[in-house]
């Protein structure tokens, strides 16, 4: 049995090693993003900030009597830029690999979306590595599609 709930401040060191895993995780990342401590501080700022405005922001899988997966997303991104649509954005999704193909990840996104959409937001934009087919075959499913292209280049 998996419950689907929003997080709290207590819950941050389990988050931790769940996005630490995502950054090390060769199917989900590029391993671009380093886990180093200035960037544990960094990204724990910025998810207490997150769980202060809203904690239903980041929402979290339990199974077995542990965070197994999360959702974060933010429903007013920060921009000082006028859009024709209110969007929300999702930063990460994550479920460790050994509770996947359980519908956990769907639960999650399903759970966010309808949250999102609650809250009278019209779009939601999300990221996510070509190469991490996983997820891009889970967001079609719920019907995302390719906007925009983010290329890159390795100077040397």
């Amino acid at each position: 049995m998996v419950e689907i709930r929003c997080a709290g401040k207590d819950d941050l060191p389990r988050l931790v090693r769940l996005w630490i895993s995502l950054l090390t995780d060769p199917e989900a990342s590029d391993r671009s993003v380093l886990p180093c401590e200035e960037n544990i501080r960094s990204w724990i700022g910025f998810v207490e900030g997150i769980l202060e405005e809203d904690p239903c922001q980041v929402l979290v899988a339990e199974a077995d009597g542990k965070i197994v997966g999360y959702i974060l997303y933010i429903i007013k991104p920060r921009t000082r830029l006028v859009k024709r649509h209110s969007c929300a954005v999702i930063y990460d999704l994550y479920v460790f690999p050994e509770y996947r193909g359980r519908g956990i990840g769907s639960s999650l996104l399903r759970e966010a979306l309808r949250r999102i959409r609650d809250r009278g937001v019209e779009c939601v934009e999300l990221t996510v590595w070509v190469r991490n087919k996983r997820a891009l075959d889970l967001y079609k499913r719920f019907g995302f599609t390719e906007y925009i292209i983010r290329m890159r280049r390795f100077l040397g």
